[in-house]
């Protein structure tokens, strides 16, 4: 008869902690993955993603109402970025703030696990803000040198 040996399975550390610190873990991950969508949403609407090639030279004989219209089309998309990433932004800081509390709390630990998911949430928050910062620019831009014709064809 031949001795069979079992060796169980590596548990990672957070497996045995209490069910706050594995509930606070799990809302921890859970805004990772959703503001991960968000940022994915956010750069789907980069308009330089959707540009077109065209042979055709009737683009010439555009209107200045159709220039504008493009103009303002992509600046709409920069400001739908900004607002995604505003808000991708705020879930972060939530979740950053909320992770402090509960590690003050003693409800969740710093285990390995926490610490990575927690520089995960932060690097996601530096990059976010990094957008935000360099969408605010492209349309302060935009409204500074297009003010007054953006005025004039509105009236």
């Amino acid at each position: 008869m031949t001795n069979v040996v079992f060796h169980p399975p590596q548990l990672p550390e957070d497996t045995l902690m209490e069910q706050s610190h594995t509930d606070a873990l799990n809302n921890l991950r859970f805004t990772v993955a959703f503001v991960h969508c968000i940022m994915e949403l956010a750069a789907s609407k980069d308009p330089s993603l959707n540009t077109t090639s065209t042979t055709d030279v009737s683009f010439l004989e555009q209107s200045m109402l159709t220039d504008q219209i493009s103009l303002l089309s992509r600046e709409w998309s920069y400001a739908s970025q900004l607002v995604l990433y505003i808000k991708a932004e705020d879930f972060l800081s939530s979740a950053l703030h909320t992770a402090k509390e509960d590690i003050k709390q003693g409800q969740l630990l710093p285990s390995a696990t926490v610490k990575q998911v927690i520089r995960r949430l932060n690097d996601m928050y530096k990059a976010c803000v990094s957008y935000c910062r360099s969408l605010n620019d492209l349309l302060q831009t935009f409204f500074l040198t297009n003010r007054s014709s953006l005025i004039v064809s509105m009236d």
